[in-house]
């Protein structure tokens, strides 16, 4: 087997064989977003709604929101295979949180200090989900109750996707150690590396040539290539993302496009799928939107007055989305950093 596309084929069956009482992946050597980085928040952790839990539910995986109130799932995240039809809301509800609060402080942790209830996000029952024709897309919208405030969508790609050696980044929340479901879960993560060639017109995404084990070492990636992402248990559905030039002037921070969502550890569908597997409504790849200015502290669209005392709100309390300068440490010339920013706008 010297094709790398052949062995890595393999040993993912390996790794989901192995993991067959898990429905979902994560981000292998993740780092927590920082908080400033407002791109990411369009990323939210997938619950199955249970009685029992207070805040959240069963977690079932990663979603994207890829309109005001659509989210993209992977269909297998449902706990269903490709013969069932979706479970009907009586049944099973769904959930999504989003890291985000309406005061525009943000939570990477789902349960910080171990309390899952700490407020500083938005959580938005699913009250629709749609299925396409062809089930194998892997690939299911869902309908929020609610349009969650101060968030915007991640635009897809599918006009261009990259099918060549492209830099891309995997966020999600899943488990983030080497090893097969070791690490530490539950916090909203990224990883940066290279997706490989990948088939021209094929809607199956390889992102990754690497795979996943359960003994050390445990991950397991060809010597030539990459350096690769690497998904792990618990994220299924987590955005394959790729970054492209700014379109906005006053903000050069490169715009993020989904290109896949995740399937298995190294593998994914585009967005292509879900219309080519009879999707309805089609996806389609809007224009970019305008960016979140520096000074919207709680992303409504305007700046004002609520912006500051918001931000002084967060700084006063500790939160790191007043780390303006994201360098990790709250300190006086964030605030400095802030103010002039908000009498740009």
């Amino acid at each position: 087997m010297s094709d790398p596309r052949v062995w890595r084929f393999v040993a993912t069956c390996c790794v989901c064989i192995a993991a067959t009482f898990s429905s979902a992946w994560g981000v292998v050597n993740g780092v927590p977003i920082v908080n400033a980085d407002r791109r990411f928040d369009a990323v939210g952790l997938l619950f199955t709604v249970t009685p029992w839990s207070a805040c959240g539910g069963w977690v079932s995986g990663t979603c994207t929101l890829i309109a005001p109130n659509v989210v993209l799932i992977a269909r297998h995240c449902l706990d269903i295979n490709t013969s069932q039809p979706l479970p009907p809301s009586s049944l099973r509800r769904y959930r999504v949180r989003f890291r985000r609060a309406t005061d525009g402080t943000s939570e990477n942790a789902l349960s910080p200090a171990g309390n899952p209830c700490h407020g500083v996000y938005q959580e938005i029952d699913i009250v629709l989900l749609v299925d396409a024709q062809n089930t194998t897309c892997d690939q299911v919208l869902g309908y929020l109750a609610s349009v969650p405030e101060g968030i915007q969508p991640i635009i897809l790609s599918l006009n261009n996707p990259p099918r060549v050696p492209t830099p891309i980044i995997l966020a999600g929340w899943g488990y983030d150690g080497e090893c097969f479901g070791g690490g530490v879960p539950w916090t909203l993560r990224s990883a940066r590396g290279i997706m490989p060639s990948n088939s021209s017109g094929n809607d199956f995404l390889a992102f990754s040539w690497c795979s996943v084990g359960v003994t050390a070492p445990c991950l397991q990636c060809p010597t030539i290539g990459g350096p690769y992402v690497n998904a792990n248990l618990h994220d299924s559905g987590a955005p394959v993302l790729m970054e492209v030039p700014s379109n906005d002037p006053l903000n050069l921070t490169p715009e993020l496009r989904l290109i896949g969502t995740v399937s298995s550890s190294g593998s994914g569908r585009r967005p292509s799928s879900w219309n080519n597997s009879g999707g309805l409504p089609m996806l389609v790849e809007s224009t970019s939107m305008p960016h979140l200015r520096a000074g919207d502290f709680n992303g409504d669209g305007v700046v004002g007055v609520d912006d500051v005392v918001e931000f002084l709100n967060a700084f006063l309390a500790s939160h790191l989305d007043a780390d303006a300068d994201a360098n990790g440490v709250l300190e006086v010339a964030d605030v400095l950093i802030f103010i002039e920013e908000w009498f740009k706008q």
